[in-house]
């Protein structure tokens, strides 16, 4: 049983009735046509997904890419500009270019419209014979014997189990109704997502240029109507990202003119505007008995570095090879316990390094800048560094 028809929780269902499993999807939200592609604000949700390479080919092998990727712009080169023109330390930007040729690859991945995302799993998962999906109700509680775990839905209906795939994001309710906590920390930013079309191509590169207030990361988006257009998030101290939000169209326009450092050229038009606090957040637990949390349910980090969407696939592929092994009962302890000594390490890494990256990438202080300008020089300069930090963030 999957609780949460997200991305996270629809390519769990497509795993495991690829491997020959019986699978309920369970989720409050109608994920069938428009709502598909808004946040739960009911607002249109303008994110994409970067897809890393190491994604796409676990897509590929469910035969789900092919679904997904009518509009996936190619990610071939990620650029950090370092805007130091307005601090003490340097009156000039200083650019850091991640070249994926340099680890033999055309590309980090694509960047994926969440809309079509979502719309081709739906279509996928209501195709696939052996998936049940139940929407427009939600779960209550858990309850477990020794054999099985039984879902007991907002309707008063019970459903039985092997296994409980907890997929329903970080206000989670099959954690909450297991009274599994969190260590939780806002950072005090918020992400804006929105839409730009501009003057220059953006030649299917991504940037992130790091600056007061938290990185604004211009990712590319697959050409439409002749225009050149980007998905952008910008991270930005709460106060300042309610006011730039509610500010005057042109205002924030040529506001974001003066932060993208003319990467672009001249941004030509805005789309709404969506917000959503960026917080830091880990499950006290990722396992119970018969009960798994996978993606946002287990660990929430702050969108940069492609982490976020990356590590919620990396959670399925190793569940699913730890519970294939158990043979006959995926929800077996053995199995449950495997995957969390498989997965906790690298969790509690990138947890850590994605936070400490976003801290760095935002802070103020003219010593962190300093560090955060002396790391960038080194990786530039030092191709086995380089390199290694590639292999790092794609895998």
């Amino acid at each position: 049983m999957v609780i949460g028809a997200g991305p996270t929780g629809l390519v769990s269902a497509l795993t495991f009735a690829k491997a020959g499993y019986d699978v309920v999807v369970i989720d409050p939200v109608d994920r069938v046509g428009n709502a598909s592609s808004e946040n739960s604000n009911g607002v249109q949700d303008r994110r994409t997904t970067a897809h890393l390479t190491p994604t796409v080919k676990f897509l590929e092998e469910l035969e789900i890419w092919n679904e997904i990727c009518q509009n996936a712009c190619a990610l071939e080169r990620l650029v950090i500009i370092e805007d130091t023109s307005q601090n003490l330390i340097s009156n000039r930007q200083r650019k850091t270019v991640f070249d994926p040729s340099e680890l033999g690859s055309q590309n980090f991945g694509y960047n994926v419209p969440i809309r079509d995302n979502l719309e081709g799993l739906v279509k996928l998962a209501k195709a696939n014979s052996n998936i049940t999906l139940v929407f427009g109700i939600g779960l209550q509680r858990v309850v477990r014997d020794n054999k099985s775990v039984f879902g007991i839905l907002t309707d008063g209906a019970t459903i039985e189990a092997k296994l409980i795939i907890g997929a329903d994001g970080g206000n989670s309710q099959v954690r909450k109704s297991l009274g599994i906590g969190v260590k939780k920390k806002y950072t005090g930013q918020t992400a804006l997502s929105f839409h730009i079309t501009h003057e220059k191509p953006h030649f299917n590169i991504s940037t992130e240029i790091y600056s007061d207030g938290g990185p604004l990361t211009l990712v590319p988006m697959r050409r439409k109507n002749k225009e050149h257009g980007s998905a952008v998030v910008w991270m930005q101290d709460t106060e300042k990202a309610s006011f730039m939000a509610n500010n005057d169209s042109d205002l924030f326009l040529n506001h974001l003119q003066e932060k993208s450092c003319d990467t672009l050229g001249k941004i030509l038009s805005c789309s709404a505007i969506s917000s959503r606090p960026v917080t830091v957040q880990l499950a006290n637990r990722i396992i119970d008995r018969r009960v798994v949390l996978l993606g946002e349910a287990a660990h929430l980090l702050p969108p940069i570095g492609a982490q976020g969407y990356n590590s919620s696939i990396k959670d399925i592929k190793v569940l699913s090879h730890a519970v294939l092994e158990s043979q006959n009962d995926p929800g077996a302890s053995a199995a449950l316990k495997k995957y969390r000594s498989l997965r906790l390490p690298d969790i509690y890494l990138r947890t850590v390094g994605v936070g400490t990256l976003n801290f760095l990438a935002w802070s103020e202080n003219p010593l962190l800048q300093r560090f955060r300008l002396t790391g960038l020089n080194l990786l530039q300069n030092n191709a086995f560094l380089k390199k290694n930090a590639m292999r790092f963030g794609l895998n």
